[in-house]
């Protein structure tokens, strides 16, 4: 733990590498190599510690870690988060203490629930958490405009990423644009619908987890339950939605938890089917699948040290087999799904292995090599829970490794549950969420339910062994550690349930939310809108008539083809317009590459107007300035608006101009395009450029990349 912090205090959150100066140096890739480090000098430790010398050395790593910590660390803020660290110690304590002894491990039991019961009883707390999850939404004109344009997009024929960029996956856009074929509408309830089916489908994950790590349908029933009725019948408004986003994230990880299910489960086959499920898992939420495999490749390897009589070469050769039908399982997938839908395609792969591992950090979040150099500690220290999810992931990590390599046992049953546990160790470590720089709970725990729900459910499973409680008391147990976790808080606590009367309330008001989000739309204001429910249209009134006025002004000038400046693609469903370009928000042009075809789309369609949008949930930036995300955007943008009178309208300022049809090459006879072109980009990057955040190595990669950014900068009129 000490060593980490001091890797924490070495690496700097922040740091410029030539062509992607913001992306590297990202804190979520900070904590991996922390966590790395310092589960790589906790097992070194056991080996120096032998020797006198070795002991010297690690207690000067551990001097250095602490005195670091005290240094610098908010010891007040530290002391405060308490009852997270005190929860996720514990658990992992008891994974410890309670781990299975060859003389004592239990048999894996068999069922008393027949499966014609289980499926329906299933069913139905899946279908109580798609009821009660349905919720009302206040307008996100960013959030709920991605999923829908994309999903539009879908049904209109497009394809993933060739025609629109799909922000995350199929949980996403498949879902919603299933619900638009279903119910016939286009608004705010698709997205709520695809929302409350994701939770449905968490009801799904936890029964997999629960039956493989518990051992019988009954328990992973009763595990079911709180997840299902409290986060919208029992507990209060407060903890009512960290508890939703946790069921949410759960269903998310559906493909995830069955891939778990059939790699644990030691059958034949099991390699290839669990990598038809991760490659799945990969569709329907892109990061996901890649974490679950890694987990995998994990699991397989821990197999080949299993069979020690096999001898190095053969345990080698055995493991890469293993891996070799997981992706062969993967490819599988990937491919069926491609042959039968048409997608993914080749834009699909480039766009996601290619640039958002590098340029997104939400995407994959695999770490990448950077400087070492001394910086300080952030002036603010991380929230409590951020420290205690990465406490929770080291130590995991720490009692997998242990339980594979260190306390080695022969015992099938033993065996089994090493694997399991170290599959979520794995798969924790992978979706650690950067406090560094997202220190916002619903981003640092983003796919920590899964993990946490797990553990809660293993460290029962091995309580119950050891005393060899009846089903009954470890069904109980789960319940009711299960019902207590606070996911949004990572502690145990309590929650101010509801009474009868507004449980009842509650249930009557979700049961009308999903006949509203089922039924037609009323049209509501000047303009008839019907993308909101009734409930939802009074929580919107205000936007509903703002976009009313839009509207009109947009009608009255006869403007067909707009450009959004900023990133909301709902106005582009509201309007009915087509997106003018597959980037849903520039900040997605990574590349100068990417940007130049992005401007070329923009130039292509011909543009009457371009909105510069603010509030509702409108993103002008997404974690840095636009100048640094997207200088060919930004200047060539910059110089359309140049001259143009702004209309203020109450969704953001609207610049009516048309496009010139012009090519993307500049005129014969320009030879000064050869000289320096940096002295007249736009305002903005020279800014960038006086405040030190970026150079012009850095905005572009080479000076090729400027001569073209001026190119299309001269060729539109600019100066």
């Amino acid at each position: 733990m000490a060593a980490g912090a001091a890797v924490v205090a070495t690496l700097p959150p922040h740091w410029r590498a030539r062509g992607a100066p913001w992306v590297l140096g990202y804190g979520k890739n900070v904590e991996l190599v922390a966590v790395a480090c310092a589960f790589g000098a906790g097992a070194a430790s056991r080996w120096l510690v032998t020797a006198r010398s070795g002991r010297w050395a690690v207690g000067a790593v551990a001097t250095i870690g602490f005195a670091v910590a005290v240094r610098h660390a908010d010891l007040p803020a530290l002391y405060a988060s308490w009852p997270q660290l005190g929860l996720v110690v514990a658990l992992v304590a008891a994974l410890r203490i309670f781990w299975p002894r060859a003389a004592a491990s239990a048999p894996e039991r068999g069922d008393d629930l027949p499966a014609w019961l289980t499926v329906p009883l299933l069913g139905a707390l899946a279908a109580a958490a798609f009821a009660l999850g349905v919720e009302s939404l206040e307008i996100d004109v960013f959030h709920h405009g991605e999923v829908l344009a994309s999903a539009v997009d879908l049904l209109q024929g497009g394809r993933p990423f060739k025609t629109f960029i799909w922000p995350h996956g199929l949980h996403d856009t498949g879902l919603a644009a299933l619900w638009i074929l279903l119910t016939g509408k286009i608004g705010t309830s698709p997205v709520a619908l695809a929302r409350a089916t994701c939770r449905a489908l968490g009801i799904v994950s936890t029964y997999c987890l629960g039956r493989r790590l518990l051992g019988s349908r009954a328990e992973a029933l009763v595990a079911c339950v709180p997840l299902a009725l409290a986060p919208g019948l029992l507990a209060d408004d407060a903890r009512r939605e960290a508890e939703a986003f946790a069921i949410h994230q759960l269903g998310v990880l559906v493909c995830v938890a069955v891939g778990f299910t059939i790699l644990t489960a030691r059958r034949a086959h099991a390699e290839l089917a669990a990598g038809i499920a991760f490659g799945l898992a990969y569709l329907f939420r892109i990061e996901t699948g890649l974490f679950g495999a890694a987990a995998a490749v994990a699991v397989l390897g821990a197999r080949a040290l299993d069979h020690r009589e096999l001898g190095p070469a053969r345990a080698v050769r055995a493991s890469a087999a293993r891996v070799a039908e997981l992706v062969l399982g993967m490819v599988l997938a990937v491919a069926g799904v491609s042959l039968a839908a048409g997608w993914p395609g080749r834009e699909w792969f480039a766009y996601t292995l290619g640039e958002l591992p590098r340029y997104h950090r939400d995407a994959v979040g695999l770490p990448f090599p950077w400087p070492v150099r001394g910086w300080s500690f952030p002036a603010a220290a991380p929230p409590g829970v951020s420290v205690a999810w990465l406490v929770f992931v080291l130590l995991l990590l720490v009692q997998a490794v242990r339980t594979t390599i260190v306390r080695r046992d022969g015992a099938p049953a033993v065996r089994a549950r090493a694997h399991q546990l170290l599959f979520l160790a794995v798969f924790a470590a992978l979706a650690v969420r950067s406090s560094l720089e997202r220190s916002d709970a619903p981003h640092v725990l983003q796919w920590s339910a899964l993990p946490l729900v797990a553990a809660v459910m293993l460290a029962v499973a091995l309580v119950r062994d050891r005393f060899a409680w009846p089903r009954r008391h470890a069904a109980i147990a789960a319940l009711v550690l299960l019902g207590l976790a606070h996911y949004g808080a990572l502690e145990v606590t309590v929650p101010a349930l509801r009474g009868p009367r507004e449980s009842i309330a509650a249930a009557a008001s979700h049961r009308r939310q999903l006949a509203e989000h089922l039924a037609p739309n009323l049209p509501v204001g000047a303009c008839a809108d019907t993308t909101f429910t009734p409930t939802e249209a009074a929580l919107n009134r205000g936007f509903i008539d703002d976009t009313c006025t839009m509207e009109a002004l947009l009608r009255s000038h006869d403007v067909t083809e707009l450009v959004i400046e900023h990133s909301a693609p709902w106005y582009y469903v509201r309007f009915g317009m087509r997106p003018p370009t597959r980037f849903f928000a520039f900040a997605r042009a990574y590349t100068p590459a990417r940007e130049e075809e992005l401007v070329g789309d923009l130039r292509a369609r011909h543009p009457q107007a371009l909105l510069r949008v603010h509030g509702y949930r409108a993103l002008d930036r997404f974690d840095v300035p636009d100048a640094l995300r997207g200088p060919v955007v930004d200047a060539w943008i910059g110089e359309r608006r140049r001259g143009v009178v702004a209309t203020p309208t109450p969704l953001g300022e609207l610049f009516f101009w048309s496009e010139p049809d012009v090519g993307l090459t500049a005129p014969a006879g320009r030879g000064d395009l050869d000289g320096p072109e940096w002295a007249s980009l736009p305002s903005a990057i020279a800014r960038a450029a006086a405040l030190g955040r970026a150079d012009r190595a850095a905005v572009c990669a080479d000076g090729a990349e400027g001569r073209r950014a001026a190119q299309n900068r001269r060729s539109d009129g600019g100066s």
